[in-house]
């Protein structure tokens, strides 16, 4: 009777353990994942409110839709970047400092970089390309350091070379230790139990402890260096880092400020040239491959699952406010037509699924007016609206709309060509309406309020416009005063 007792009391115990264990490693694992899901989901409902009309719209405005700008976009102050590169590549660099990286000239500016080599390192030297030429700055020792002086580590590749987000595979490596547990406590329960440290996907071949060339405690040394700045770099700014052991083997990463990366929308991609991320950007439904170039993030560069990031002959350069996030990019897209807002930025979610938002790969284009599904990628567009055109009851098309006196009409318009043009808007009436300033007589023309690339505006029906049925048009002009492309609309009022 004892005997049974006790192995009951054991099996109590054990059971308790076990529980305790299961759920401090779910409470791990969820964590981070709850934390993501809210602060994008936040961020998501932010972007829809930013590209909200202003609720009281009372005279000509200019629009709200941002032009893409051509200013080099740098972070602000001191940045440092952890170097992700393929396991074969020495020797290696592990980590680059430019402080600051936003400079004018007579500025200073101090560059420095960590590297690992199994060799002795004959030189490095730092390259600042600006709009007039390039400086040679040779960065001198100043020790070794350790590990502790290096940012926390966030990304590593596999045995392929493939990018691995070491949060996961934290969480993989803690499985497999619960699953040892399990393993080693079988015996006592007589029967088999869960393996919960079995394959978890892109993980299933991680071994942390392995004791691969790449993972031998070579010496970390560190190389600084201070420059006076002496150029602009409005149009063109690269910071290059060279690094030569004593055999001649070099490596080298180029921190292309100035230089965009142009990703598809859809597809796998392989970097063409040094370039940048400075808003969120990815890869969509395909294999993002990073060759001979360097990849430089200041914002999250995102791929999908089920995907990865391959590590060849090139690096990546992780900053301070950029990221490595497996999940799926989205734009805005209010009125669900598959088109999105011009200037809209990219956002990233956990889910392939988002609603009042559009998958990059699935996008269509960019949406004239992101408020009403029968207007998408019209080259301009007019609309007149009941209520600040939250909902468009108006089109491009030849339709009619109706409104009473004294009702307030509520106008925007936009154009999605870009360069030079002039804008100008001009409306007349089916008969006189003998208004103050209006049309007094049959075939006048009178100038409208629309002369920009986009805006808004609003008017209240007059008594005096009864029975008149006008027709507004909003016109895009190129140098030689020549119509590009123009949007027309019909208002009748009762």
């Amino acid at each position: 009777m004892y005997k049974i007792i006790n192995k009951k009391n054991n099996f109590i115990i054990l059971s308790i353990f076990l529980v305790v264990i299961i759920l401090i490693g779910l409470c791990f694992i969820f964590r981070n994942n709850l934390i993501f899901f809210y602060k994008n989901n936040i961020k998501n409902q932010n972007n829809l409110n930013n590209n909200s009309l202003p609720s009281k719209v009372e005279e000509p405005k200019a629009g709200n839709i941002e032009s893409v700008s051509k200013k080099i976009i740098l972070p602000a102050g001191a940045q440092t970047y952890e170097i992700i590169q393929n396991k074969s590549v020495w020797p290696k660099i592990l980590e680059a400092k430019i402080d600051p990286v936003d400079v004018h000239v007579g500025d200073k500016q101090t560059l420095s970089i960590i590297v690992s080599s199994k060799e002795k390192i004959k030189e490095v030297v730092a390259y600042i390309e600006t709009d007039n030429g390039t400086t040679t700055l040779p960065l001198n020792f100043v020790g070794e350091v350790s590990d502790n002086d290096l940012l926390p580590k966030k990304y590593d590749l596999d045995h392929d070379n493939k990018l691995v987000i070491l949060e996961d595979k934290d969480k993989y490596n803690f499985l497999k230790s619960i699953g040892f547990i399990f393993d080693k406590i079988k015996p006592l329960f007589g029967a088999n139990v869960l393996n919960v440290g079995a394959s978890n996907g892109d993980l299933s071949d991680l071994n942390l402890n392995a004791q691969n060339e790449e993972n031998i405690n070579y010496p970390k040394l560190k190389y600084e260096n201070s420059w006076i700045v002496r150029d602009t770099h409005d149009k063109y700014y690269h910071t290059v880092f060279v690094i030569e052991d004593v055999l001649g083997n070099k490596n080298s990463i180029t921190l292309a400020w100035s230089d965009a990366c142009g990703i598809p929308n859809s597809g796998a991609w392989t970097i063409s040239a040094n370039c940048t991320i400075s808003s969120t950007d990815g890869v969509e439904n395909g294999n993002a491959t990073i060759n001979t170039y360097t990849l430089t993030l200041n914002a999250p560069f995102v791929w999908n699952p089920g995907y990865s990031i391959n590590i060849g002959s090139g690096s990546i350069a992780v900053g301070s406010g950029g990221s490595l996030q497996k999940a799926y990019l989205f734009y805005v897209d209010e009125d669900g037509d598959g088109y999105y807002p011009q200037g809209a930025q990219l956002n990233y979610m956990s889910s392939p699924y988002s609603s009042g938002s559009v998958r990059r790969s699935l996008a269509y284009g960019i949406d004239c007016f992101d408020r009403n599904s029968y207007i998408t990628n019209n080259n301009s567009c007019l609309v007149a609206c009941y209520g600040n055109c939250a909902w468009s009851w108006g089109y491009t098309t030849a339709t009619e709309l109706v409104f009473n006196v004294g009702d307030t009409i509520y106008y925007y318009w936009n154009t999605l060509i870009s360069g030079s043009y002039t804008y100008d808007s001009i409306y007349t009436a089916d008969m006189p309406d003998y208004c103050p300033g209006g049309i007094g007589e049959y075939g006048q023309i009178n100038p409208w309020v629309a002369y920009t690339s986009n805006g808004y505006a609003s008017e209240v029906v007059q008594s005096c416009q009864s029975g008149k049925t006008y027709t507004i048009t909003y016109r895009v002009k190129d140098g030689g005063g020549n119509i590009v492309t123009q949007s027309s609309i019909y208002i009748k009022i009762r």
